[in-house]
């Protein structure tokens, strides 16, 4: 699947799910037997001892991620659970940033694109007006955490600079013979 893909995808469930923030709640059954569900309600860390599957809660429980089921309980399948848990929810929680997040990239990668172009079809005399142009874009992504990519933005203008004088430098040798 491609990222466009996966991304529409996620937009799509992000608009359908229950709203963010979720939870990781740890409660009992009506036989005290250990449950961690994820859902709306913040019922504070620790396991709260208050029976929360006997139905009360209902209209808050997203998903049952653990259930005891009997006597036979495995020692590290509560923190699995809870792990599992805490991952859903965050994800949940976090997935509006980290769309956000994405389109800024993608935004910024659009306009180096278009710079890209633009810098191809330049003459000379404006690859100065066309750095200065292109330096808030490199400043955003050094905002962004990306440094390297900024770094390697320049370092591209750099060189296709050099490489536009040493075509004029050509051009001019050729017309002076």
């Amino acid at each position: 699947m491609e990222m466009k893909d996966i991304l529409k995808k996620l937009s799509a469930l992000h608009g359908k799910a229950d709203a963010a923030p979720w939870f990781v709640v740890t409660t009992d059954d009506s036989r005290y037997m250990g449950a961690t569900y994820i859902g709306t309600s913040n019922r504070g860390p620790g396991h709260d001892s208050e029976r929360g599957l006997d139905g009360s809660r209902e209209q808050e429980i997203i998903a049952l991620t653990y259930h005891q089921s009997g006597p036979a309980v495995q020692p590290d399948e509560p923190d699995r659970a809870h792990a599992n848990s805490d991952l859903i929810a965050t994800l949940r929680n976090e997935l509006p940033n980290l769309l956000d997040h994405i389109e800024r990239l993608e935004s910024a990668n659009r306009a180096l694109r278009h710079e890209q172009q633009r810098l191809r079809r330049a003459p000379e005399k404006d690859w100065h007006e066309m750095s200065q142009a292109m330096s808030p874009l490199f400043a955003k992504l050094v905002e962004l955490g990306y440094q390297d990519l900024a770094r390697a933005g320049i370092s591209a203008l750099d060189q296709g600079h050099t490489y536009v004088n040493r075509l004029l430098n050509e051009k001019s040798t050729k017309d002076a013979s």
